[in-house]
């Protein structure tokens, strides 16, 4: 059930959040964004600059690396639960069909599907390592920002299963604890509310053991359509199209005797036991009985605002930006050493790029350093520096404080 929650939150609350229940002991789920690290809104939602921006997801697929990547999503959890946080809304795991899509920069799958997979799983044992639970997203066939809402992607049932859903499948094998279901129709019908996608492929081929979570505003069909096909949670926060509040899921389980048929007549259950049973599973796994933390509101404006910062971070995001940068042929002029006789040093495309807005925009709105949407990460001005700022820095630290750039 979705707490009622305005859609953007105030101070001491994360993106998403649903309330704990002390009777029973359960916790609550305070979900944020996003897989390339902990998005600090700026203030009074959050305090900018105390996580690492990291590099993006898709720098992560060009590391080619899955133990670095294992390396980072460790601690990209830790700050997660630095900060208060239980369940990170990543990695995005997509892979990419549409070049212009705009959520490429977040997809770390690149556009090869055994990379993706040997990566996402990777991430979300990393991940997880950390009592925090992963969510495998977006499911599935998510390939473009442009009419997102009602796009239906026509997928052939070997083309998925060969090219798009290897990522998917891998981070459910790695244990993922949760998965976010995208806006977009599949063949027809929209991905929330779609039984061939959440019911038979990945609840029932793939094994996921885990719940299905939507995307803001992803449901577009009636609880009574959206819990028999395979959907367990709305995101809560939704606003006023939010379809499971209590009332209206209370008024369905009594409307139907208690009862359903699940998918392809399996065993009848009540409605609440499939959905509850899987958060529920997914909470125990990361032992968040066990790790009593703050409760959304005042209680968590503490970690929110805490500064999860440290160098071993920092410089682990910098292996990572250095990992994934691929040069063109290296005669020897790489890198720069003093006495080379270097004179002139040609900057090529957006070496002058404008500082970031993240400090002035409570919008989603990417800049040069960080993509926007739910994958956009706030830091502030101090902590950024262009690539002539740095290539000026290395020029005056080898004594080349006259060349021309």
């Amino acid at each position: 059930m979705p707490s009622p929650l305005p859609a953007f939150p105030r101070r001491g609350y994360y993106m998403g959040n649903t309330p704990p229940i002390p009777r029973l002991g359960i916790p609550a789920l305070k979900l944020h964004d996003a897989g390339n690290g902990f998005r600090n809104m700026p203030y009074p939602l959050g305090k900018v600059g105390t996580t690492i921006m990291w590099p993006c997801s898709l720098a992560f697929g060009a590391t080619w690396d899955d133990t670095l990547i294992g390396q980072v999503a460790a601690a990209i959890g830790r700050e997660y639960r630095g900060k208060g946080s239980n369940l990170i809304l990543g990695p995005s795991v997509q892979v990419q069909r549409v070049a212009r899509n705009g959520r490429n920069f977040e997809y770390m799958s690149g556009e090869d599907p055994y990379l993706g997979a040997r990566l996402a799983a990777a991430y979300v044992r990393g991940v997880q390592s950390e009592g925090v639970i992963a969510c495998l997203k977006h499911f599935g066939f998510n390939e473009q920002e442009t009419q997102r809402m009602d796009g239906n992607s026509v997928v052939d049932e070997r083309t998925a299963w060969e090219l798009y859903y290897p990522p998917f499948e891998s981070g459910v094998a790695a244990g993922a604890g949760s998965v976010m279901c995208s806006y977009n129709k599949v063949n027809g019908t929209h991905a929330c509310a779609n039984e061939e996608l959440l019911n038979r492929d990945l609840k029932l081929k793939m094994g996921f053991r885990g719940f299905v979570m939507t995307d803001w505003w992803a449901l577009h069909d009636r609880p009574e359509a959206a819990v028999v096909r395979g959907l367990d949670q709305e995101m809560p926060g939704a606003g006023a199209e939010t379809f499971f509040y209590a009332a209206a899921l209370e008024a369905l389980e009594q409307a139907g005797g208690g009862e359903y048929t699940g998918y392809l007549g399996l065993p009848k259950k009540r409605l609440y036991v499939e959905p509850a049973a899987r958060i529920l599973a997914a909470a125990f796994k990361m032992h968040l009985m066990e790790r009593p933390s703050c409760t959304p509101g005042t209680d968590c404006v503490e970690a929110i605002e805490s500064d999860q910062r440290s160098k071993a971070n920092n410089d682990l995001a910098r292996r990572v930006a250095t990992e994934s940068v691929i040069l063109l042929q290296n005669d020897g002029v790489l890198p720069l050493r003093a006495g080379s006789g270097l004179k002139t040093v040609a900057l090529i495309g957006h070496a002058l790029a404008a500082r970031s807005w993240s400090t002035a925009e409570i919008g989603m709105a990417g800049d040069y350093y960080s993509g926007g949407g739910s994958g956009h990460c706030y830091v502030s001005n101090e902590q950024l520096a262009t690539p002539l700022d740095r290539i000026q820095q290395r020029a005056a630290s080898l004594d080349c404080g006259g060349c021309d750039l």
